[in-house]
């Protein structure tokens, strides 16, 4: 058995430092702390307090409140199928803004590109980065279109 740690933040907000052990397919000995909002510590606990067992068990939350896309990049990461689709630094090159304030922005609700636009500033230049917003929104949803 490999032990394992993950962190998932929303920065100054919900965090969870989860640790566990793996041998590919089978967890158990799962730990963690949290710390956020109620609804976020509430579905921590239901998803993990106590599990043990295979990988596969694990299923991820459908809906698109900031603790659902979080739990879901977690099971995601633990079974080795986190596939971020933007890897580059900053996101908008014409704003200067950081793909992780883009990302955070999502996972706090901007969940359209204009929403983005006016929490970020993030595609309201040129306008290339539209693509790659609305990409990082369907990833974080779980979606193939999203609204604009």
């Amino acid at each position: 058995m490999e032990k394992k740690r993950i962190k998932i933040a929303i920065s100054q907000r919900d965090s969870i430092d989860l640790n566990y052990s793996s041998d590919g397919e089978m967890v158990k000995d799962i730990s963690y702390q949290v710390i956020g909002c109620k609804n976020f510590v509430d579905q921590v606990e239901a998803t993990f307090k106590g599990f043990s067992g295979n990988i596969s068990d694990l299923r991820l939350p459908e809906g698109d409140s900031h603790s659902e896309i979080l739990i879901r990049e977690l099971i995601l990461k633990i079974k080795s199928d986190w596939n971020f689709p933007y890897n580059d630094e900053e996101l908008c090159h014409c704003r200067v803004v950081p793909t992780e304030v883009v990302d955070q922005a999502i996972i706090s609700g901007a969940h359209s590109v204009k929403a983005v636009n006016r929490m970020t500033s993030a595609g309201t230049g040129c306008g290339t980065c539209r693509k790659d917003i609305e990409a990082l929104i369907n990833h974080r949803l779980a979606k193939t279109s999203s609204k604009q």
